[in-house]
């Protein structure tokens, strides 16, 4: 498999040992940083999660995140994650893939690589709904910025165990003819995405929400196979955003412009090229990032981590 041809920053292997595993993750430097790291600016750190029996280096090809990187100068951090064995998200609320990102982000944030104000993670599919754990967290939701699952919906065990109050900034991607991570979600496990949209909205205490299609329509959406539209909400006050991109006619698919083969069309549904969800998601992490209270959680999770270690 070929790297994606039009990045040209650096992409290089590392390991972690947390709990005596070795766990390992591709760090992609962009092409302005990507000499021998010596340059002392400290960039926006991009946590990048694959979904369900894909390799952390397809998702690479996948979100086509790297030359959005090269553009606007970010880390991107892509982990292999555990469910990748384990053959799905862990239902339980602690698992080896809270530890590992944790890890993770403190390492990098201690190289003096990375903004610790300024981390973000975004996933596909399992690694999507994974984010929505991070999210219920206190120690990881004080570590990360903002977060934008593609293809995800929320597990209702994890809604009713939420560890903390503090407002969580995040930006959904879902497509309405997603045939595995259902937007009507299941009876079972999953919410839907309108109930996963308002769960977030309502943890905010959001109070001001615009539903108008902000993407212009060059061609009539009666014509296309998908289109998209942003619904927007924040809490006015402490200006922390709830968005959902609902992708009309979408499948499980990460909106890009890559090429789309017959048979994943025929298993993951349409996948929408006009609007390319790497550009959207990092619109939304620019405009996110820790304050003063957030910054004192991060410092007491750290402490915690750490003795728990």
């Amino acid at each position: 498999m070929s790297e994606n041809s039009k990045s040209t920053g650096q992409l290089t292997r590392h390991h972690l040992t947390v709990a005596g595993e070795k766990r390992s993750y591709w760090l992609y430097r962009p092409s302005t940083h990507a000499g021998n790291g010596s340059s002392e600016q400290k960039l926006p750190l991009v946590i990048a999660m694959h979904g369900f029996l894909m390799p952390s280096r397809l998702m690479i090809e996948v979100c086509e995140l790297n030359q959005v990187a090269d553009q606007n100068s970010f880390l991107i951090a892509y982990p292999d994650m555990a469910f990748f064995w384990q053959f799905n998200v862990p239902r339980g609320f602690y698992n080896k893939d809270c530890h590992f990102i944790e890890l993770l982000i403190d390492s990098l944030v201690d190289s003096k690589a990375v903004d610790a104000a300024r981390v973000y993670a975004t996933g596909y599919s399992n690694g999507a709904d994974i984010l929505h754990l991070f999210a219920c967290s206190l120690s990881l939701s004080s570590k990360i910025a903002a977060f934008a699952p593609v293809c995800s919906n929320l597990d209702r065990s994890w809604a009713s165990a939420v560890e903390h109050k503090q407002p969580v900034a995040m930006m959904m991607i879902s497509g309405t003819a997603d045939k595995l991570n259902k937007w009507d979600g299941d009876l079972d496990r999953w919410m839907s995405v309108a109930d996963t949209f308002e769960y977030w909205q309502a943890h905010n205490g959001i109070n001001s929400v615009d539903t108008r299609l902000h993407f212009p329509d060059s061609v009539l959406a009666a014509r296309k196979a998908t289109s998209a539209q942003l619904i927007q909400s924040s809490n006015t006050q402490n200006g922390f955003e709830v968005s959902l991109l609902k992708i009309h006619g979408g499948g499980h698919t990460w909106p890009a412009q890559r090429a789309e083969s017959w048979y994943s069309r025929l298993i993951l549904g349409p996948m929408h090229k006009e609007h390319i969800a790497s550009v959207e998601i990092w619109k939304f992490f620019e405009r996110h990032h820790h304050n003063q209270y957030q910054g004192q959680h991060y410092r007491q999770a750290k402490v915690q981590t750490a003795k728990a270690g």
